[in-house]
């Protein structure tokens, strides 16, 4: 609006039209740039702290897994890179938008100042009438306009970027898998704990129990709702503040080792599977931005996992945003995606705690052929369950009841040998009878 009226003002008086069209348009070209800046500064802005309130939002609800994982540090660490990135973005927006203000404020003055030098050395004639309707005119008719020119168009360019994430919001809509077999190494103790003893406000849930895993060894963890099952990985993770008379891993004394060592001979796959709001590259990895430079590995995971990347949920591959704690995911897909993250971090014990409970029967079988007893063959695994499907498929099954190991050996021997395992597998299929009618 500025420039034509400039123009025409200069017509009207019979003035060179050239000086004014030359400091409007430089002051409407560096309101425009400043108010483009600072609509990028607020976006930015409000980028950012989303960003940091939801990586703060997975810290604090998935704080005993990532203790577990001993990626606390992590978390900590991308909360105060977001806060510094917030604070240097908020100072350039204040900086830009104290500026913006100051010369949206000045620029009708250095018009009308303009205007009047161009009257002086024009060297023509004119009228206190026409003095005052040219102050008029560029001192109070545009003085508005100019002012309000640039906040209105950091309004509108933030409006444009809303509908724009609006749009992209409502737009959201069996790889070959390769047998990996490895011979296993029963030459030692992966694991060798003697009296673990967990004691809670009194009440004691784990009593003098002992664990010994052969390397390689793949041994299913059964019982009751209560039973200690679930307590018992915390306890080697030392998460739960168990007591032991001996820990060993790998022959190597455990309660030597700080929690980082002890943990990092750890891959944990745990029922509840722990999404970030990131990509699904970054959700395997388990670092944001990761590299594409892993995507090989990352894809030979998500593969053994029977993670399909030709799912609806999966719309760019694995740049795929997979929502906040994984909201576009089935239960399912969020088990198989903890599960590719535990073979991504190629560690020598892997801990499972029902990580199947969610998938179906056809997935559980290409997760026991290709990954479980495939990739993981030479690895140390322990499974806590309740799907009986998978007792036939290990090497060793134990029923823990209150804290205690009370029966041990093969699937068959103890199907052919203990009523007590009949009973409590009978039991176990018929309450997921009761669930599924349910």
């Amino acid at each position: 609006m500025a420039l034509p009226v400039n123009s025409s003002v200069g017509y009207y008086f019979s003035l060179p039209p050239l000086p004014l069209l030359i400091v409007s348009s430089f002051s409407l070209v560096l309101l425009f740039g400043m108010a483009y800046r600072q609509s990028g500064f607020f976006i930015a802005f409000k980028r950012l702290a989303t960003e940091r309130l939801a990586v703060v939002n997975e810290w604090l609800q998935n704080i005993r897994i990532l203790r577990i994982l001993g990626w606390t540090e992590l978390f900590e660490e991308k909360i105060f890179e977001r806060r510094r990135l917030e604070t240097v973005n908020r100072l350039s927006m204040v900086t830009n938008g104290s500026a913006m203000s100051a010369f949206a404020q000045v620029a009708p003055s250095i018009i009308s100042i303009t205007g009047i030098a161009t009257v002086v050395f024009s060297q023509r004639t004119v009228s206190p009438g026409e003095i005052f309707a040219l102050l008029w005119v560029l001192s109070i008719f545009l003085s508005r306009p100019i002012r309000s020119l640039p906040f209105n168009l950091v309004m509108l360019l933030d409006g444009l970027s809303s509908c724009r994430r609006l749009q992209s919001l409502f737009a959201l809509p069996t790889e070959a898998r390769t047998l990996l077999q490895s011979e296993k190494d029963s030459s030692g103790l992966a694991l060798d704990v003697e009296g673990l003893h967990l004691s809670l406000d009194g009440v004691t849930l784990i009593e003098n129990l002992d664990l010994k895993l052969k390397k390689g060894e793949f041994v299913a963890i059964i019982g009751e709702v209560g039973a200690g099952k679930s307590l018992l990985l915390d306890s080697l993770l030392r998460e739960a503040p168990a007591t032991f008379k001996s820990y060993r891993i790998d022959g190597a004394e455990a309660l030597d080792q700080s929690l980082d060592q002890l943990r990092a001979h750890f891959a944990f796959a745990p029922q509840e599977g722990f999404i970030m709001s990131s990509s699904l590259r970054d959700n395997v990895v388990f670092e944001y931005g990761a590299s594409h430079s892993h995507d090989e590995a990352v894809r030979e995971s998500l593969s053994l996992a029977a993670f399909s990347m030709d799912s609806t949920a999966v719309t760019a591959g694995l740049d795929t945003e997979i929502g906040e704690r994984g909201v576009n995911l089935s239960g399912g897909q969020k088990q198989r995606v903890s599960l590719a993250r535990a073979h991504y971090s190629q560690r020598d014990i892997v801990l499972l705690d029902d990580c199947l409970s969610a998938v179906d029967v056809d997935t559980e079988r290409l997760l026991l052929d290709y990954l479980i007893e495939g990739a993981w063959a030479g690895k140390t695994r322990l499974l806590v369950t309740h799907r009986l499907s998978v007792l036939p498929r290990v090497d060793r099954v134990l029923v823990m009841r209150d804290g205690k190991f009370i029966l041990e050996g093969t699937y068959d021997h103890l199907m052919q040998t203990s009523a007590e395992f009949r009973d409590l597998t009978s039991s176990m299929l018929e309450k997921k009878e009761v669930a599924l009618e349910d």
